[in-house]
Parts: C-alpha cells; structure tokens; sequence
C-alpha cells in the first residue's frame, strides 16, 4: 500500500473574477504557505492547464477561489493503490447558499497528464456537446463525500446569480445534453434532487436569492427557451457577465 500525504503534491489556487479570490487565497496561505496561484485565465480548460503548467508534480491539487479549506485536509493521504493515473479525485464541498454537499466546488486531485490532453468548455470540439459545459462527463472522477471545504459563491449578487445559472443549466441536462421536456422526469435522481434545492433553498443567506433566481432562470432557459440563445454558453463567463450587465444586473 502507498500513501502519499496530500502535503507532498503541488497545492494550485485558480482564480478569475471571484469578488472574494483575494481573502480566500490569503486564508489558504495561512494554512498551506507554499500554495501557488493560476490567475485571470479565461476558460476552464485553459484555466486548468495554466494551474498544470505550475506544477511539478504529476499530480497537483486544484482549489477552486470560491473556496475555503477545512486545515484538516492538509492531513489527508492519497492511496496511489486504489486510484489510476488518469482518475481525478474529488472532494465535497459545502454550499454555502443551499448546503448541498456534492463535487461542485469542491477541491480536485488532477493529474497533469489529464489535464494537458483533455479538451473541455471552450476547447472541447463541436460535436461533444457534454465536454463544452462540464468536465464530469469526459473524465473518470473518484468522488470522495469526506467534506473538506466550505464553497463561498456568494459573495456578491453576481458571483451568487452565476453560480446558481450555471447549476440550473447543468443539473437540467443528460449526458451532457439538453432534452425534451418530455424527458425531464428520466434526469438522474441526485441531480433533479439538487436541481431544487438550487431553486428553492437559500433565500435567508447572503446573496441567496441571485442564487435561486440563476438556477430557476437558467432551468428554464435550456428547457423552455432554448431556441433563442446558445446553451452552452454557460461555459463562458465573459458571456454569462454580459448576460447579466443587458438583462438582469441589479443596480
């Protein structure tokens, strides 16, 4: 058996526009000094392979900037036995609008190899429709439900509204694709579950009804009126920002 302690890999904060990117990041230097930082990439597949291109290590840890550490992961172990070179490993995160407990948001184990050949979200090809909106579908995860990180998308109407949109797009898909809404009743159980809770819980939180409203918007986007405008934009966060500065923006 061969257990590496989580320490021994390279630890990668991937940041973008997060409103709270600066106070997460100084509090996971508190707790890991030697964290590194991918900043501004746009595109999670680009962003993904700029936080490889930092390690040096075969295998770095991706800490999303929404998030924040529980310090007991930095104790944690990997079992190299039971895992592949090519499987990701995901923790649960902790919602903190809904209190959903699920891999979105949560801290990853990537492989570099994986990351350098994978072609997701705006690299993914055009006949793979599931790989333009998510990674899950295209890469074999290992989801661990051992919590370890408190997902704060929250900290501005915004960052809450997107966070929300973009679940209520992607928990409304099959395979990666939109369906009839005919079909909708065959959606997997834990995400139609997860699906409302995004659009109903959370209204007594900071920013948690951006969160409801996104999810309920974005739900009904892909299925009732997804005709006039490209679904998969949701990949997109300069697009999802210009969405919300035409229609919605609450100033």
């Amino acid at each position: 058996m061969s257990k590496i302690p989580i320490t021994e890999f390279d630890i990668v904060f991937i940041s973008y526009d997060e409103p709270n990117a600066e106070e997460n990041y100084a509090d996971l230097l508190d707790k890991c000094p030697w964290a590194k930082r991918s900043h501004g990439v746009w595109g999670s597949d680009a962003a993904h392979k700029a936080a490889a291109a930092l390690s040096e290590t075969d295998r770095f840890i991706g800490i999303d900037a929404d998030n924040i550490v529980d310090p007991d992961f930095f104790s944690i172990e990997i079992d190299t036995d039971k895992i592949t070179e090519l499987d990701v490993i995901s923790w649960a995160g902790r919602n903190e609008v809904n209190s959903l407990v699920y891999g979105n948001g949560g801290i990853k184990s990537w492989p570099v190899k994986v990351v350098e050949q994978m072609r997701t979200h705006e690299a993914a090809p055009e006949d793979s429709p599931s790989s333009q909106v998510d990674f899950c579908w295209d890469i074999h995860y290992i989801q661990m439900n051992n919590i370890y990180s408190q997902v704060m998308n929250n900290a501005s109407p915004y960052q809450a509204f997107r966070a929300g949109f973009r679940e209520g797009v992607k928990m409304s898909l099959i395979d990666g694709a939109p369906v009839s809404r005919e079909q909708l009743k065959h959606i997997h159980r834990g995400n139609y579950n997860r699906l409302l809770i995004w659009c109903s819980v959370g209204a007594d939180t900071l920013n948690g009804l951006w969160a409801v409203y996104g999810a309920r918007l974005g739900c009904h986007m892909v299925n009732v009126s997804r005709e006039t405008w490209e679904w998969t934009n949701v990949r997109d966060f300069e697009w999802i920002t210009q969405f919300w500065k035409d229609n919605i923006n609450d100033k």
